[in-house]
């Protein structure tokens, strides 16, 4: 992963453009923050035919109050707080981050984790 600078791509966009053809992926870093990612595409041929429409045609009728609101008991069971935060970068960022902490091995007890916010505050 190459990490670039608002300045340095408008410097030389083609060159930037090969490296990413050649199977490179570049992050943007604006103010010292990434704020995109450009990887190559890959072709990827199908390694199965498309299903033909229709194939279940008849198996599933939609019910009529599909589109109707969710019960209050359904939507008390969702969490808004985190399905808004999950539209934020910072946050999924933040999530990324503890995720691979954590699968890495560090973990922190509830006295440590008090101590981390403390000192955020």
């Amino acid at each position: 992963m190459i990490q670039i600078s608002v300045d340095e791509i408008k410097c030389d966009l083609p060159a930037f453009l090969q490296r990413a053809e050649t199977g490179a992926t570049l992050v943007l870093i604006k103010s010292g923050k990434p704020v995109a990612e450009t990887k190559p595409i890959l072709a990827k041929p199908l390694s199965m035919p498309l299903r033909p429409f229709g194939l279940c045609a008849g198996e599933f009728t939609v019910p009529d109050d599909f589109n109707a609101p969710l019960p209050e008991n359904v939507l008390a069971e969702f969490d808004l707080e985190l399905l808004s935060l999950s539209a934020n970068p910072e946050f999924m960022e933040i999530i990324a981050t503890s995720r691979k902490e954590l699968r890495s091995g560090k973990k922190l007890s509830l006295d440590e984790m008090e101590r981390e916010f403390q000192t955020v505050d």
